[in-house]
Parts: structure tokens; C-alpha cells; sequence
């Protein structure tokens, strides 16, 4: 019998799925490229060789053919464990604790070894750490202060609790980072949170002695009227810690402080920012004031 034609509709599926496949292909390798990018930029933040996290780079790269591209659209950046000191009155810094570092930006490139970034945002995210060893306490717990920060709302008042500094350790921040100058009492403390004019502040509005602050601290001394008998370090109302151009990445001062969950979040935002990405993981600094 005569060998019959192939049906031309299985020649044209053989060329659809060639074409298809070519098309898989090159998307694929432009995408491998465009990550290469990325890593370039997280390595360009923190070093590969540094004992710290790793940063954290997400976008949508622009598709590209060119090995690293250097262009992305939607980027986010996450640097963790940045660290934070506070600076005190006879200009002595005292290491107190890390933050991490997000940057969000609509659009980003690397130009040479600067970053450029438009239409975004920069936040800080400070532990209880952070805020309680400049505030005289160590051990810290922080919390926002109302039930609907469990959802995860904003709020503009925390809570922090934590053990108390020994008579030995007052007057010297730094101590709260040793345990064993902590004495075996704790208390918390509500915090107001205001920012204006550039300058952001965590503020003791008073001593917590609420249902809430007794479950944060076991043992809290003083009268139910808020005052207090505990040696050493003291914290008292009005105690604040104040965040401005310092406390932030790229000198951007804080527009807004909110209380999430355990942490309290500095915001900021910008149109357009140039600046070397090693910026994004420098020290940050924030004064305790009395």
C-alpha cells in the first residue's frame, strides 16, 4: 500500500510546541540573568563573606539577555540584624540592640555603585531590645498595646515590660545587656508614640499596673497608684526615646511610629533616592532622653 501523508495539523502542533518551547527557553535564561542582578545588589548591601544574615532581594526583574541586569521594577529589600546603638549624654555610644532594615520601591537599578530608587518606602523594625535596654530595662517584652494589634493593626501606644537594673548597674545603659545586673523584680510601662517635624518618640506615659501589665510582669513593684520602690536604674514617666535622621536608613527622618504586634515600626517615605547600597546596612542611632 502507498505510505500516506502526514496529517498537516501534527506538522503544525511539531512547530507550535518547537516554538513554545524556544520561547520557555529564552524567557528562562533572561530570568536566571535578571537574578544574577539581584544577588549582585544583595551582596553589594552586605558582603557574601559577612557573618550576618544575608539580605533579602524580591522584584520583578526586567526581562533581559544581559548577564546581571541591573534593572528591576517592584523591589523589596530586607537587611536583618542592622545594628543599633544609643547615644548618651557624655557622648558615649551604647551598642542596644539590632533592627531590621525594609526598602520597597516601585522601581530600582544599580547605576555604576550607586542604588537608585523611586516612589517608595523605607521602615525600621526595632525589637524589644532595641527599646528596652536604652529605657533601663532588660529582658524586655513588647507588645501594642490593645487587643486589636492581634490583627495586626497600627497602633500608637505599646506596652513594654522587663527586669529591672540593679543599684550597681544605674546610670550605665550598657549593663542592661548583662543579666546579672538585672534584679529579680520587673514592671511595665505604657508608651506613647508621637512623631512630628521629623523627629519620632517612644514615650513612658506611665507605669502599666493593668491586668495586661501584671500577666507581662510577675513582680511588679510599688503601690497601685503607680508608684515605685525599686532600686538603680529607674524608669519614670516622661522617659522617652527619640528617633530622628539618624535613627534611619539613608538620613531619611521618620514620618511615622507605629506599634505592630511585638514591634515598633519607623517609616518613611520618598520620590527618589541615590546612594551607596552599603548604606542600607550602616548603624543606626537613637537617643534616650530623661
Amino acid at each position: 500500500m502507498p505510505r500516506t501523508k502526514r496529517p498537516a495539523g501534527r506538522i503544525l502542533l511539531f512547530a507550535f510546541s518547537v516554538v513554545m518551547t524556544s520561547i520557555l527557553a529564552f524567557g528562562l535564561v533572561g530570568m536566571y540573568l535578571a537574578a544574577q542582578g539581584q544577588s549582585t545588589l544583595a551582596h553589594a548591601i552586605r558582603p557574601a563573606a559577612s557573618p550576618l544574615p544575608p539580605v533579602q532581594v524580591n522584584a520583578a526583574p526586567r526581562w533581559t539577555l544581559h548577564p546581571g541586569g541591573r534593572e528591576w521594577t517592584d523591589l523589596s529589600i530586607r537587611a536583618q540584624e542592622v545594628p543599633m546603638q544609643a547615644d548618651s549624654t557624655d557622648g558615649r555610644y551604647v551598642p542596644s540592640g539590632v533592627a531590621t532594615v525594609y526598602l520597597d520601591a516601585r522601581e530600582g537599578r544599580l547605576d555604576g555603585d550607586e542604588l537608585v530608587v523611586s516612589d517608595g518606602t523605607v521602615r525600621v523594625e526595632l525589637g524589644a531590645q532595641a527599646i528596652g535596654t536604652p529605657l533601663g530595662l532588660c529582658s524586655a517584652f513588647l507588645s501594642a498595646f490593645d487587643d486589636g494589634s492581634l490583627v495586626g493593626a497600627p497602633e500608637q501606644r505599646a506596652r513594654i515590660a522587663g527586669r529591672l537594673l540593679a543599684p550597681e548597674a544605674a546610670g550605665d545603659p550598657g549593663a542592661a545587656t548583662n543579666a546579672g545586673s538585672c534584679v529579680d523584680a520587673s514592671a511595665a510601662f505604657a508608651l506613647d508614640l508621637r512623631a512630628e517635624r521629623g523627629t519620632a518618640s517612644a514615650v513612658i506615659a506611665e507605669q502599666d499596673t493593668s491586668a495586661a501589665g501584671r500577666r507581662l510582669s510577675q513582680h511588679v513593684p510599688g503601690a497601685e497608684d503607680g508608684s515605685t520602690d525599686w532600686p538603680g536604674g529607674t524608669p519614670l514617666s516622661g522617659d522617652a526615646l527619640r528617633f530622628d535622621a539618624a535613627s534611619m536608613p539613608l538620613g531619611l527622618p521618620p514620618e511615622r511610629i507605629e506599634a505592630r504586634a511585638h514591634s515598633l515600626w519607623l517609616e518613611a517615605e520618598f520620590d527618589e533616592l541615590r546612594f551607596s547600597p552599603r548604606e542600607l546596612s550602616g548603624g543606626l542611632t537613637y537617643s534616650p532622653h530623661p
